[in-house]
């Protein structure tokens, strides 16, 4: 009698069949751990801190007018892979107003001064830089970690101030160079130099604006600014950058009889920390 083999499954297929899925599965399983390899992932920083995180460097002896800035940063950093994979730990500086930095350094997890103890995943570095009077302000102190991979950690940021006691930027009213009177050609116009000396104690540098208002104008609040920038063939007509003497060149058209009088010109200096100094006035007769 001839078997029927339809539907029929031989055990030992059945066995081969069952090895092969195992097989398959452990290998499912394994590129699942790959997956979850912790491998390039990224380092991890938190817990930044300066101290101080404020100093007035008029409690400091300046050397050759700079002050020497000494402060303390600390920051624990993390890697997936453990602290041995992490690369660099730096921290850097940017300067009040700007956007790139002016020092990096790195941080040590070494037990050596200023760092506490080795091993403990808190990196401690000693930060030294100097300012002028002019510098000071707020410093956006910057960290950041980067393990052997090159995967870049998280960016923390804390500030340091840097602050002293300021004093109000100067202009020297005999130092003025301005016409009193000036002639007007009928349907012209007419070129007005002017300039004055301005100064300040925390440095020229603090200096941020000298500028005239027209107080007999429609607009008595708009400013005028006068340059130190040594152009002497732009709009300023400054002859000499930086040396304290601001200058600007005034166009007068003839615009009907309203230009012809007396204006009066309120002269201001303004510094970082927007004190203002004197008003110097001018009276200015167009005929």
């Amino acid at each position: 009698m001839k078997s029927n083999n339809k539907g029929y499954f031989p055990q030992w297929l059945s066995f081969i069949l069952a090895m092969c899925f195992a097989s398959v599965l452990n290998s499912c399983e394994e590129n699942q751990f790959g997956v979850l390899d912790t491998k390039g992932n990224t380092p991890t920083v938190s817990a930044a801190s300066v101290t101080p995180d404020s100093i007035n460097i008029d409690n400091l002896t300046p050397a050759g007018g700079n002050y020497a800035i000494n402060t303390v940063v600390t920051l624990r950093a993390s890697d997936p892979e453990g602290t041995n994979n992490l690369n660099s730990v730096t921290v850097q500086g940017i300067r009040p107003g700007a956007s790139s930095q002016f020092f990096q350094q790195f941080l040590h997890d070494d037990g050596v001064a200023p760092d506490v103890a080795a091993g403990d995943s808190i990196f401690s570095a000693e930060i030294q830089f100097e300012v002028t009077r002019a510098l000071a302000g707020r410093y956006r102190i910057q960290f950041i970690a980067v393990d052997n991979e090159g995967n870049r950690s998280n960016v923390l940021e804390q500030t340091l101030f840097v602050t002293r006691n300021n004093s109000a930027p100067e202009l020297d009213p005999q130092s003025l160079v301005a016409p009193n009177t000036v002639t007007l050609p009928i349907g012209g116009s007419l070129l007005i130099p002017m300039n004055i000396a301005a100064s300040d104690s925390d440095g020229i540098a603090d200096i941020r604006e000298v500028y005239f208002r027209s107080l007999d104008s429609s607009n008595p609040t708009q400013k005028f600014f006068l340059q130190d920038d040594g152009n002497s063939s732009s709009s300023s007509g400054d002859a000499v950058a930086g040396d304290g003497v601001f200058s600007i060149i005034v166009q007068l058209n003839d615009t009907g009889p309203p230009v012809r009088r007396t204006f009066r010109f309120a002269f201001q200096a303004l510094d970082s920390f927007s004190d203002t100094s004197a008003t110097v006035l001018h009276s200015l007769t167009v005929q």
